[in-house]
């Protein structure tokens, strides 16, 4: 079993996200699986959580964690979304688009409005200080098939694409 969150270990965590300035409670997760080093958290967060052994505590302020907002929205057709996300593209939902270079981007829906959506590339949490607080539930090496895949899955290997 790894000692330590580090490159490929699956990092079984609790942790809230709070605003540093106003305390209010942006995110509340009683345990999430996630692959250390793969991009499945912002940098600043797993920097955060690099190193630490099972069962550590943890209680940061991380400035911007989620990147500046930039503001930016764009309206969209909810025609366009693929069937299987048109019934959930509402306000605060998330989906992951390919773009024409083959990069994944992921979109935040702001605004639901008749057949159009607008959507913006800011994480709701953007531009903000954040708290991370939370503990280390468990620690334990990743899987072939997660190292395969880029994130941790679920109990009996199980997982969504």
């Amino acid at each position: 079993m790894p000692e330590r969150i580090e490159r490929d270990v699956v990092a079984i965590l609790s942790f809230t996200v709070a605003d540093e300035e106003t305390s209010e409670i942006l995110e509340d997760v009683p345990q999430v699986a996630y692959l250390h080093g793969h991009g499945n958290l912002p940098e600043a967060v797993e920097g955060v959580l690099e190193g630490l052994a099972d069962g550590a505590s943890f209680d940061e302020v991380v400035p911007l964690a989620f990147g500046e907002a930039t503001g930016a929205t764009q309206s969209i057709r909810r025609g366009d979304l693929p069937r299987h996300l048109r019934d959930r593209a509402r306000p605060g939902a998330s989906f992951a688009v390919e773009g024409s270079d083959g990069s994944v981007h992921t979109l935040w829906v702001t605004e639901a409005r008749g057949g159009r959506l607008t959507v913006t590339t800011d994480h709701p949490f953007a531009g903000r200080k954040i708290r991370l607080s939370g503990q280390v539930l468990q620690l334990r090496p990743a899987s072939a098939s997660e190292l395969e895949h880029g994130h941790a899955h679920g109990p009996g290997e199980s997982h969504h694409h």
